[in-house]
């Protein structure tokens, strides 16, 4: 008798724990946008000048993500996801004199996870980590001596966390907001007459919604 009590206490407890984070739990994709800011720390030098600045520029972003959660607990939920992401953000600013470099964000992919806490029957509070690659335009150009004018491209490799809230909407979709902060590694420029610099970090404010399966 005893052990069918156990028992029966046992597949409670485990059906209460899925219970729990029902909605917030298994296979979900999404389409997600929103606010995107992009600062550029620029430094220059040609051997005679040094020059270094900084500027940001807002865009907006738009993209996907799919991904799996799990119940870890009551109340505690961790998953992991992938993502492409592309925006509309460039930054352009003044070296020197009349001069002008600019730096273009393209594709971005992410691949992180995330652990979350279930503070209400539907909503979750989150924070998140994991690796960013994307892709930077990096152009300049000198009114003075076209000679030193150069435009290149380069996948740039990184790390993105963040933190946000998760609420279950119907059956099986949801809905979330969340911040982002996003550090590439830098972009270096050199030839024979100078060298140029490039360091890029992102912000983003955004907001998603999906579908769980």
């Amino acid at each position: 008798m005893r052990k069918i009590i156990f028992a029966l206490a046992a597949t409670t407890a485990l059906f209460a724990t899925s219970a729990s984070a029902a909605g917030l739990t298994g296979p979900r994709v999404e389409v997600r946008g929103g606010w995107d800011r992009t600062t550029l720390d620029l430094s220059y030098d040609d051997g005679f000048d040094a020059i270094s600045g900084e500027g940001h520029k807002d865009g907006f972003d738009l993209g996907g993500e799919i991904g799996y959660d799990a119940a870890v607990g009551p109340s505690v939920i961790a998953g992991a996801y992938a993502g492409v992401e592309f925006a509309t953000t460039k930054q352009c600013g003044e070296v020197y004199g009349g001069d002008r470099a600019c730096l273009k964000l393209g594709r971005n992919f992410t691949l992180g996870a995330r652990v979350g806490a279930k503070v209400a029957p539907k909503v979750m509070l989150y924070a998140k980590g994991g690796y960013s690659n994307g892709r930077l335009r990096a152009t300049y150009r000198n009114d003075e001596d076209s000679s030193l004018n150069f435009s290149a491209h380069s996948n740039r490799g990184g790390f993105h966390v963040g933190a946000g809230v998760e609420m279950t909407v119907g059956s099986n979709g949801y809905v979330r907001a969340e911040y982002v902060r996003t550090n590439y590694n830098d972009y270096r420029y050199a030839d024979p007459d100078f060298s140029v610099t490039l360091d890029g970090h992102r912000d983003q404010v955004l907001v998603g919604t999906g579908l769980r399966f």
